[in-house]
């Protein structure tokens, strides 16, 4: 087999966790990317000094390769910790950028839509709801170069958010003057310091120990799954703006990739109850979904109201106004999954939240 002397080559540190064994395994990725075609991968087993995967082809997009993320190489799930050499950190640290604010309503909502969509035609790789300790915000602050930021980590709860330019790279000067539009109410890392961020708080690095915990509260709650093709399609902030608008709230959020496994877990209620059960479960885990656990009052009715008739269709004639009926685009990709049954609120919750982070 023979490869142009043009291919780009790339390499990852990534980790792979056996729970039931405690084990953490770690792999150096070598990534060849080919203009036009899908990339070569190769995977070395950094313990035992022995190749784990010939350089074989395989559909991994380069969009994924950010830290912090969970990629899937022939259904083994693996977490992306670092860059392998200093050419492959200056190709991709510049692609992704960190940004934090309280987590209110206006303030995330702005920041998602006007700021990052719009003012810097970002994409949102990852996201995610966050309560820091003092300790762990001062930290973190210090990434900045201005200790005085630390008040905004410092907050209840904040939104941590990994973007990724859509075309070419962003610029630290139009970067930092779209942070100004949040008027001092947003902290973000010096512009050297993106990566290390994204390490710290996306893939647990440097010992944040209130960066591995959720802020679920699992009671009196309902689960909301914004699906692969509307995070694709950047539909996020407008569907987390249609829950805000509903009157209810968001108390625990974070952007996940789901193995085949889990979504058929996730989803084992519907099995033999719905036709098209093999294709629901192909679209949940297919790409990075959003999980939301929302509270209020009856809110697992209220949310699926607001949701609308699964089948698209009928949502489409009869209920215009409804998420499914504006972001979905048939009965499989209708934009989210919710909770159905009060009883499954706590349950569903607790398998995003709780029993996927063990």
């Amino acid at each position: 087999m023979s490869y142009g002397f043009n291919d780009n080559v790339y390499s990852f540190i990534l980790t792979w966790e056996q729970p039931q064994a405690g084990l953490v395994k770690r792999y150096k990725l070598t990534y060849y990317e080919k203009v036009g075609k899908n990339p070569d991968v190769e995977l070395f087993d950094m313990k035992t000094g022995k190749l784990f995967l010939k350089r074989v082809t395989y559909n991994l997009p380069e969009e994924e390769l950010f830290i912090g993320n969970q990629v899937t190489i022939f259904a083994r799930q693996m977490n992306i910790q670092e860059f392998g050499d200093a050419r492959t950190a200056e190709r991709f640290a510049s692609s992704n950028l960190m940004v934090v604010v309280p987590f209110e309503p206006k303030l995330v909502s702005y920041l998602l839509k006007e700021v990052a969509e719009n003012q810097l035609q970002s994409k949102l790789e990852d996201a995610k709801m966050l309560a820091f300790s003092r300790s762990d915000a001062r930290r973190l602050a210090g990434l900045s170069g201005d200790s005085r930021t630390a008040k905004i980590l410092e907050s209840p709860s904040v939104l941590a958010i990994n973007i990724r330019a859509s075309g070419k790279h962003i610029s630290q000067e139009i970067f930092e003057g779209a942070m100004q539009q949040l008027q001092g109410n947003v902290w973000y890392p010096a512009f050297t310091n993106h990566t290390q961020a994204l390490a710290a708080v996306f893939a647990g690095n440097n010992g944040l120990e209130s960066a591995k915990r959720s802020t679920a509260q699992l009671q009196n709650c309902s689960a909301c799954v914004i699906k692969a093709h509307a995070v694709q399609a950047g539909h996020v902030p407008e569907i987390i703006g249609e829950i805000f608008g509903a009157g209810l709230s968001i108390t625990a959020l974070k952007s996940l990739s789901l193995t085949r496994v889990e979504s058929q877990e996730f989803l084992e209620v519907y099995k033999g109850v719905v036709p098209n059960f093999p294709a629901l479960v192909d679209e949940l885990c297919r790409s990075r979904v959003v999980a939301i656990e929302v509270c209020g009052e009856d809110v697992v009715r209220r949310l699926r109201a607001l949701a609308g008739p699964i089948d698209f269709s009928i949502a489409k004639q009869i209920r215009p106004h409804t998420i499914r009926a504006k972001y979905g685009t048939d009965s499989v990709k209708n934009a989210v999954h919710v909770t159905d049954l009060p009883e499954d609120g706590v349950l569903e919750c607790e398998y995003l939240f709780d029993i996927l982070d063990r």
